[in-house]
């Protein structure tokens, strides 16, 4: 092969390399910040107030509707800053 076909062949290598790298780094740096905001968000300051949220379902008729209401309660707990209002209306009709 040529010499131009080697130099050629080791850029190839070189530009792959410093790809990696770069991904690397970036991936490392995007890993760190989500630690962090998952971190923030399980340790809400005490002095902070609770953000309020209001949460209504007509019932808890099949299992996915009772797996969604346990991750509304998880998602959304005091831990993580949240003052969940949770109502199920067990299939009964709503009166105001």
């Amino acid at each position: 092969m040529s010499e131009t076909g080697n130099g050629r062949k080791n850029w190839t290598r070189v530009v792959a390399v410093v790809g990696l790298v770069f991904l690397a780094v970036a991936g490392g740096i995007v890993l760190a910040n989500a630690n962090k905001v998952i971190n923030k968000t399980e340790k809400k300051d005490e002095e902070t107030p609770l953000i309020s949220i209001g949460f209504s379902q007509v019932g808890a008729e099949s299992e996915w509707r009772t797996g969604n209401s346990i991750s509304i309660k998880t998602t959304f707990s005091q831990k993580r800053g949240y003052d969940l209002i949770f109502k199920s209306q067990d299939g009964k009709s709503l009166h105001l």
